[in-house]
């Protein structure tokens, strides 16, 4: 009798709850062989906060520090993929502003065009800052300059996906967007309330895409980019700095991070929210409340779930703390049929990683154990 994966791999992914592809992961094996046939694109999805924006990882030392953005969860997710035969595409840029301001994540154009180097801000252009976010937290804004905000994949693509929210009835003005500087489009956000995707096509090639505020108050969530003709798994990096689960269960309107996330319809979502929760005091009842709905979300976007244990922290929380959430997170794999990674199980704890100079601070991780995690997130999707 042939083997199942679960029993192939068993000892491989001990550390994962659930660990039963054919039964809780159908939909990313479809859309992975539709890929590797050649047949279409694959999308996976991350929602997570600072720690799967990758912050800690830059080379500063600061844990918003320059030149992050290569070094994230997903972007590195992206390379072992390709490594191991699976086509896979990590070029998006969605905001991912902090929620707070004052100096703590990503607050301020200056320190997102320094995370993220493909990405350059004209004078205007900010952090939306008014309490209304999507998926990804707080997106850009300029209701004063025509100056254009744009965005520089760091290969040849044919393919842009612009995102943000329209609403009508609360002053929302025009943008336009054009590629390399050429013909402009405009786009009124004064329209019906909605998360919307527009598909920009072009020719192969490296290619910079252009936003320009023209009229009031714009806002703007991010792009995706690819070469569509090479089918691939495309990684959208929601990763949002001092993100708690609540925070991503807005539904206020209908390009809040919740109805946005199920809007995205990608055959994957990888959830990782914990850290700030526990940080800033939110219950375990309410957190499990919250996470749960994000599992109902994904599923009613047609995905599948693999919930990520937050990275341990050496901070306020105590381990007691943190191991009541990660018990909800056990509870809720198991209500949902859905795997759950665990990194403690994997010897990836505070203690042994700070002790290795692995943890730039007591919430954020190095590079180097990002790229721990992305290495092992990739085998375990190429095992399903």
């Amino acid at each position: 009798m042939r083997a199942t994966l679960a029993q192939q791999f068993r000892g491989q992914f001990a550390n994962v709850h659930n660990f039963n592809p054919e039964r809780n992961l159908a939909k990313l094996r479809s859309a992975k062989q539709r890929v590797l046939l050649g047949r279409g694109r694959a999308r996976i999805a991350v929602v997570g906060d600072s720690q799967e924006k990758g912050l800690g990882a830059g080379t500063s030392g600061t844990f918003n520090a320059a030149g992050a953005e290569p070094f994230c969860v997903p972007t590195r997710l992206a390379a072992y993929l390709n490594v191991l035969g699976i086509p896979a595409s990590a070029h998006s840029a969605i905001a991912g502003f902090g929620v707070t301001g004052g100096g703590t994540g990503l607050d301020n154009a200056a320190q997102l065009t320094a995370y993220d180097t493909r990405i350059s801000a004209g004078a205007g252009w900010d952090a939306i800052n008014n309490g209304n976010y999507t998926f990804g937290g707080q997106g850009w804004a300029n209701d004063t300059t025509t100056n254009a905000l744009a965005f520089t994949p760091a290969v040849s693509v044919d393919t842009f996906i612009i995102s943000w929210g329209s609403a009508s009835g609360f002053g929302l003005g025009v943008f336009s967007y054009d590629i390399d500087g050429g013909t402009a489009t405009q786009v009124n956000e004064d329209v019906a309330e909605a998360y919307n995707l527009l598909t920009i096509s072009t020719s192969l090639a490296s290619h910079t895409c252009n936003i320009k505020r023209v009229s009031a108050f714009c806002g703007f969530n991010g792009w995706f980019a690819y070469n569509s003709t090479v089918p691939a798994v495309d990684i959208i990096n929601g990763g949002w700095s001092g993100s708690t689960s609540g925070q991503w269960n807005d539904t206020s309107f209908l390009f809040a991070p919740r109805p946005a996330l199920t809007a995205l319809a990608a055959d994957l979502y990888l959830i990782q929210l914990g850290g700030n929760d526990w940080e800033t005091g939110v219950s375990q009842a309410t957190y499990l409340a919250n996470v749960q709905a994000l599992i109902t979300a994904a599923k009613a976007g047609g995905g599948d779930v693999i919930l990520l244990m937050p990275l341990q922290t050496g901070a306020t929380a105590t381990p007691t703390t943190q191991q009541q959430f990660y018990r909800s997170l056990v509870t809720l794999a198991n209500n949902n049929n859905v795997m759950l990674v665990d990194w403690q199980r994997k010897g990836i704890s505070y203690a042994v990683q700070n002790a290795a100079g692995r943890m730039n601070d007591t919430l954020h991780g190095k590079a180097v154990l990002y790229d721990d995690q992305a290495a092992f997130l990739a085998r375990l999707l190429a095992a399903a």
